[in-house]
């Protein structure tokens, strides 16, 4: 379940106090709700933005598809009692909206057409939703009650409580007869108040700020109500039980938001919480929205028609098979999936290599990377560096600082269900990740006497449900005769400024190095510093006193207790 079942006796009693209350009480309700969810969700959580998870799981309990019901009805009566009502430009929604009032929309008029610039931007940004996501990416239009689609699409303005961006309403009473599986009409309601929210890569200007989270919340919601007329899935296929797809229809949202406004990048906020709990079994929905990244990922590989192509798929299956079987029809599957992934989060933050992995991925934090303490091994000797345990679908990164003489391989031993267990050496350059089989000792890169050695520990898609318990394994180190050291090297090599890159990155620099850069005539212009890991360093490409270089030919020198490098960098202005 998304939430502990006996403190959601308490949202059942809230929505029964619901149907009771006037609206300004309502508002009251809703703020109490979002504390005490997020209460169960833990202190480290993402806090919603969207209402969803608090309706999809109040479905599940006792009574609450009834009780929903009865606030449905008084949602459809508060829109057709909005004081204005607003037709978009394409025709696809009718947006209602109050002047005065709590619920009032902001009255700014910049462009002086009579209507709410507010009122403007959300008829704009839900028009870009429909013609990104239905009409360029294949996506199905919202069902009606006769599953056929949705001639003009309801969206409400009204002051949500702090914190939501907005919510797509559906009655789980109602499902749609004439579709197979279980389908929803829907209406979505959007703030009117989105001051607590910032955007400052953007602009401080609260109108500005307005438009770029109406933006994102069109994008995200309008996707959910596209959702709704596939196949919803439930616990044994029956919707009086918990909705098993929530982390898959919010990380999909999720990632809409980028597809259309990849400027607004609203996503950042979700991804400290998400890369702190990769731990965390995939289809866990107390883990929700940071995965867009995931869909990102593929969307690199793939086309930003991922989500849809797994949509329609999910019209067989739920989201986590649908995902496999997706994957399989392009000679991949979820494991080699989520390997991919734990390399891509890895070189985030501090271990950014520019040109490389997530187009942001400087913006990014730095990966949540477990260090063991230090091991010392020789030849043949075997040291268990860390003990832990992982659900299925999980991973997680391990580094270990390791003493040897000569080389070093490194083995995931999980205590049972080894053949869909594995390991994955990180290092610093191409191609940045090996994967090995878990109980088998496997050579990893290591630079003798002392170097860290980084692993990716993934449990594999042995269950699907996440009901089993986790279960544990260990990293173990041992010593072998031969070496695998990577050679230093500096990316691009030959880098044009401003076109493709703004630096260069050296990368696998060994403990306790410096880089300098050198003039073709051997004039020392700058001394880099390694950064983050200790293994990779910038150079913005100026002097020491800030001057940037002009085109030519320069040359680094790498030096550290062991040896010292030397190569060229080409820069072309």
């Amino acid at each position: 379940m998304l939430y502990a079942r006996r403190p959601l006796h308490l949202l059942i009693y809230l929505f029964c106090l619901l149907t009771l209350l006037p609206v300004a009480a309502q508002k009251h309700w809703m703020a109490d709700a979002i504390e005490h969810v997020n209460a169960q969700r833990g202190d480290d959580a993402t806090p919603l933005k969207c209402g969803m998870p608090v309706l999809a799981e109040a479905y599940a309990m006792e009574n609450g598809r009834e009780i929903y019901s009865q606030i449905h009805q008084q949602r459809l009566a508060k829109s057709a009692a909005a004081q204005v009502t607003y037709l978009s430009p394409s025709g696809h929604f009718l947006i209602s909206y109050d002047t005065t009032g709590l619920d009032a929309v902001p009255d700014y008029d910049r462009n002086n057409d009579g209507f709410p610039d507010f009122v403007d931007f959300v008829a704009e940004s839900f028009d870009h939703a429909w013609e990104i996501e239905i009409d360029s990416l294949g996506f199905r239009p919202p069902p009606d009650q006769s599953g056929q689609p949705v001639s003009v699409y309801p969206v409400l303005c009204e002051r949500l409580s702090n914190g939501f961006y907005g919510l797509t309403f559906f009655d789980v009473s109602s499902d749609i007869t004439d579709l197979p599986g279980f389908n929803y009409t829907s209406e979505i309601s959007i703030t009117t108040d989105f001051s607590f929210r910032e955007y400052p890569h953007i602009s401080n200007d609260p109108i500005l700020r307005d438009s770029a989270a109406i933006a994102v919340t069109a994008a995200h919601e309008f996707n959910h109500a596209i959702q709704l007329g596939y196949r919803i899935w439930f616990e044994d296929d029956n919707p009086n039980r918990r909705l098993i797809d929530l982390r898959y229809l919010e990380s999909s949202a999720t990632y809409m938001e980028e597809v259309l406004h990849d400027e607004v990048n609203d996503y950042y906020q979700c991804l400290p919480s998400y890369y702190r709990r990769t731990d965390r079994h995939f289809g866990d929905s107390n883990v929700l929205y940071g995965d867009a990244i995931f869909f990102m990922m593929l969307d690199d590989f793939y086309g930003e028609t991922i989500t849809r192509e797994i949509w329609d798929q999910v019209l067989s299956e739920p989201s986590l098979e649908a995902m496999n079987t997706v994957f399989l029809e392009k000679n991949s599957d979820l494991n080699a999936e989520l390997q991919r992934l734990a390399t891509w989060m890895y070189f985030s933050g501090d271990n950014t290599i520019s040109g490389q992995f997530f187009e942001e991925a400087a913006e990014y934090p730095n990966p949540d990377v477990i260090e063991t303490t230090p091991v010392t091994v020789t030849e043949s000797e075997t040291v268990v560096a860390r003990s832990s345990n992982l659900p299925s679908l999980a991973f997680k990164h391990i580094r270990v600082p390791v003493s040897s003489s000569g080389g070093v391989s490194a083995a995931v031993n999980p205590s049972q269900s080894a053949n869909t267990w594995f390991g994955t050496d990180l290092f610093f350059s191409p191609p940045f990740s090996t994967e090995f089989p878990a109980a088998v000792f496997t050579q990893v890169q290591f630079a003798p006497p002392s170097s860290d050695v980084t692993v990716a520990v993934l449990s594999g898609n042995w269950d699907y449900t996440g009901q089993q318990s986790p279960i544990n394994y260990d990293v173990a180190i041992r010593g072998t005769t031969s070496v695998s050291t990577p050679e230093v090297q500096a990316y691009p090599n030959v880098i044009k400024p401003g076109r493709e890159a703004s630096q260069v990155t050296f990368i696998n620099l060994p403990p306790d190095a410096l880089v300098e850069i050198f003039s073709g005539n051997g004039l020392r212009l700058a001394s880099i510093p390694p950064e983050g890991s200790g293994q990779i360093a910038f150079w913005d490409l100026t002097t020491s006193q800030g001057d940037p270089v002009v085109s030519g030919v320069y040359i680094y020198r790498v030096t550290s207790e062991q040896d010292t490098q030397t190569g060229k960098i080409m820069i072309i202005r």
